[in-house]
């Protein structure tokens, strides 16, 4: 007797597998680790299916091949350097502490934003203070910041020399009747005192001054520029002491700030708009040359005559100056503030300076 369709298939079912994709069957205890390449391993039997020829399939088991899996590593030929090492993890640091200090941070971003290009170049010590205090002592300048704004109607006349790495600074205000002759002598001035830097860096008070003299003569023999003012200074160190190496010519001015009071260390060599003396005559004179130590918490100030000079309705006061300075917070603020501040509408330039 026949058994329907439907009954002959039911019993195929009950005595032979149907035919399906091979699969690996997961043996006892296997993990996410032991799986490689859709074959499961367990630690003691590997199950393998294979196809009879009628199309079932079976199950066997061996024992696991053997292969070698390690596991990945990065291709690190060296291990990171200690120095390496610290220095990505203060970075961490320093972003956390940064984010965390995110409405500070986006103060400081308002007077920043209005910054000239010359402000800006020294930005990044602000992120050198959250290294802490060791750090700081181990630098010849603990914190340094330049800025500039042009008065109406002209190109800006004033020009700073501004090298925090070499303790080198300068600020320049150029005069003179000719087209362009008033901001190319500030321009000469910089390119010579960077030369005379890079042959032999200034050491003495008369190593100063003969540079002041290199930079009047190049000033003079170009036919196309005019005169300018000129007060330079460098930051020495000298075991463990340091001090300011400084000169000056015409009405720029070097102010020392120490606990909180403002000291003028040059002197006026002109009054209101004239000039008694500055960069480009025939015959160099170069009368103020010095030096002066240093405390730690110190502030030199650098400034032309557009911050300060000898019209109290047009000029900030030692008093001001101090106030600004040390109420600031950081030295490039400073000089960003004193530039703002100034009552004169002429070209200013200020640059501070803390050891």
């Amino acid at each position: 007797m026949k058994l329907p369709k439907r009954a002959q298939s039911s019993s195929k079912r009950t005595t032979v597998l149907k035919k399906k994709s091979p699969r690996l069957l997961p043996a006892a205890g296997a993990t996410l680790s032991t799986i490689r390449d859709s074959t499961r391993i367990s630690n003691r039997t590997l199950i393998n299916p294979t196809m009879t020829p009628n199309g079932a399939t079976t199950v066997t088991k061996s024992n696991p091949p053997k292969f070698n899996h390690k596991p990945y590593t990065l291709p690190l030929k060296r291990p990171i350097p200690g120095a390496l090492a610290f220095f990505l993890t203060n970075c961490a640091i320093i972003k956390l502490t940064m984010r965390s200090n995110e409405s500070l941070s986006l103060k400081n971003e308002q007077y920043e934003q209005n910054e000239s290009p010359i402000s800006m170049r020294h930005r990044g010590q602000r992120i050198f203070r959250i290294w802490g205090e060791r750090l700081k002592d181990e630098r010849l300048i603990t914190d340094s910041g330049v800025a500039t704004e042009k008065g109406p109607g002209h190109q800006n006349e004033d020009n700073a020399y501004y090298d925090p790495k070499n303790g080198f600074f300068g600020v320049f205000d150029g005069t003179g009747s000719l087209e362009g002759a008033a901001y190319k002598a500030p321009e000469i001035a910089i390119a010579d005192m960077r030369e005379n830097i890079e042959e032999s860096a200034p050491e003495t008070v008369e190593d100063m001054r003969l540079m002041m003299e290199s930079m009047n003569d190049a000033i003079h023999y170009d036919p196309a520029s005019g005169h300018t003012t000129a007060a330079v200074g460098r930051i020495l160190e000298k075991n463990g002491q340091k001090s300011l190496l400084y000169s000056s010519v015409g009405n720029s001015r070097i102010y020392l700030i120490r606990e909180g009071k403002a000291k003028q260390i040059t002197v006026d060599e002109g009054s209101g708009d004239v000039l008694y003396n500055s960069l480009g005559r025939p015959v160099a004179d170069i009368k103020q040359a010095g030096i002066i130590s240093l405390k730690k918490g110190d502030q030199v100030v650098f400034c032309t005559d557009g911050i300060a000079n000898d019209s109290e309705s047009e000029s900030l006061s030692d008093e001001d100056i101090a106030r600004i300075v040390t109420r600031a917070g950081d030295a490039t603020k400073a000089a960003h503030n004193l530039v703002k501040k100034s009552p004169k509408n002429d070209d200013r330039t200020a640059l501070v300076v803390e050891v």
